[in-house]
């Protein structure tokens, strides 16, 4: 990937939840931001968490990721928030990579990378 110079990185990483509950999905996501910002730390990182609630993560991970998260809204409405922030941020920040963990996020992606 070029990128210019001045220009930062900018990633959206769509995982189902990092800090509520550990299993599989969520041990590789929150290892997968990690190794991410490990390799670049200069980027800015929207992470989208549609289990998490937002509170003062406690967080190992670096000052400018930025977490979304959806876990204080019934179920029915998680989806949908999710996907319209998603889409919202995408069409507005253009990031340049878009990385999801759970096949289930793959819909509002593929919308996303269409428009």
């Amino acid at each position: 990937m070029h990128l210019p110079k001045t220009s930062r990185p900018h990633y959206h990483l769509i995982f189902p939840n990092i800090f509520g509950f550990k299993g599989g999905i969520q041990v590789y996501s929150a290892f997968l931001l990690e190794a991410l910002q490990k390799l670049t730390p200069e980027a800015h990182y929207d992470v989208f968490l549609k289990y998490d609630r937002p509170n003062r993560f406690n967080s190992p991970f670096l000052p400018h990721t930025q977490f979304h998260c959806f876990g204080q809204f019934p179920r029915w409405l998680q989806n949908l928030f999710l996907a319209l922030k998603i889409l919202f941020l995408g069409i507005w920040q253009r990031p340049h990579l878009v990385v999801t963990t759970h096949v289930n996020y793959g819909i509002a992606c593929y919308v996303l990378q269409r428009l």
